[in-house]
């Protein structure tokens, strides 16, 4: 009688367990299956019903749970234009970029951070550092007054040989304007690792000082190691006089392109004329607006905000100092990976920033 009583409870306890839990069933994943054997039920849907799916009752069967995703789906097919979903959209949304600092207004994001028209509502300027583009934002006429788009066909990884280092002068000048504008920017690329990664580093080694009242010596990489805090940016004083007109008038006295019908006008949606952006190009376009922003900046003693650190190093050329150094670079890359550690360019794409800020050679 021991033995049947021992059955008796494992045959009990094997049938709460059937009312209690789901099985596996083999390829119930697969994509083509999806609406079959999820009822149309998506992510989304399911985390913001998740109360109800689960927990309605102390004890939910399969029963219980299938009539309660019934009953969403139906409220759902009800009400198709039900905007309920719009804060759910915009946590995903948020999801596909980082802001670089709290002040700095420079977000690092993949290319779904730049999707229409969800974008514009998060940002006013978008930097696309891919091949590839959404319809949305091939024309100008198709984004609307008072945002800006530029894209730069940088190919990715080992695939690109001198596009990065050809167009970085141009991507500094699209997000120094809108810097000076306080304009919100977005710079992304396919995932928000190496092309988007390399431009901020760029710019933040240009434009950034290290925001920190607790030590003024701090811009040094053990300290960045060492504090467990996340550091915010700031921008040089001399940001703001950052302008097109002055930096037209300041190309236009040293131009290497003459205007005409092909460049006349502005660049697509960048807010910058095509004249300028042809100007900046290649090495002759890096040098002409490091010497535009040296000229603006020259008024201010600015050497102990800035994050070059190694002002003495012979990499230097001439009486000038070096806007970034190798070792200001790593500095910026452990600042930038503090809100986003999906950031990680490759050595190459560092090399290549090397170059931009420290090679003599022509391209």
């Amino acid at each position: 009688s021991g033995t049947a009583t021992g059955r008796e409870k494992q045959e009990q306890k094997e049938k709460e367990n059937d009312e209690e839990w789901y099985y596996y069933t083999p390829g119930a994943a697969d994509d083509h299956e999806f609406g079959t054997w999820s009822q149309g039920l998506t992510p989304r849907l399911f985390w913001k019903n998740v109360e109800t799916i689960l927990f309605q009752k102390k004890k939910m069967t399969i029963e219980d749970t299938q009539g309660a995703i019934r009953r969403i789906m139906k409220q759902r097919k009800d009400r198709p234009n039900d905007d309920d979903d719009d804060d759910d959209e915009d946590q995903l949304f948020d999801n596909f970029f980082d802001t670089v600092g709290a002040l700095s207004g420079i977000s690092i994001g993949s290319r779904k951070a730049g999707r229409p028209p969800l974008c514009w509502e998060h940002f006013d300027a978008i930097l696309n550092v891919t091949e590839m583009e959404y319809d949305a934002l091939s024309s100008r006429e198709k984004i609307e007054k008072g945002k800006y788009y530029l894209q730069l066909k940088v190919k990715e990884g080992k695939k690109d040989r001198t596009e990065l280092e050809k167009w970085m002068a141009v991507a500094v000048t699209f997000i120094g304007v809108h810097i000076a504008a306080k304009r919100r920017i977005l710079v992304h690329c396919a995932q928000g690792r190496d092309r988007s990664v390399a431009v901020v580093l760029a710019a933040i080694c240009i434009f950034c000082r290290l925001s920190d009242n607790r030590d003024n010596n701090s811009n040094s990489e053990d300290s960045v190691k060492s504090n467990g805090s996340r550091r915010d940016l700031v921008y040089h004083p001399w940001v703001t006089r950052i302008s097109l007109q002055s930096l037209t008038e300041f190309v236009s006295q040293r131009r290497l392109v003459e205007i005409n019908e092909e460049n006349e006008g502005e660049y697509y949606s960048s807010g910058i004329p095509s004249f300028l952006i042809h100007q900046l190009l290649g090495r002759p376009g890096k040098d002409m607006l490091f010497h535009y922003l040296r000229s603006i900046s020259s008024s201010q003693n600015e050497s102990n905000g800035r994050l070059t650190v190694n002002s003495n190093s012979n990499e230097d050329s001439g009486d000038e100092k070096l806007f970034a150094t190798k070792e200001s670079l790593r500095i910026a890359l452990m600042i930038i990976q503090q809100y986003r550690d999906k950031a990680c360019p490759s050595r190459k794409t560092m090399q290549k920033l090397n170059r931009f800020f420290m090679s003599n050679l022509n391209e």
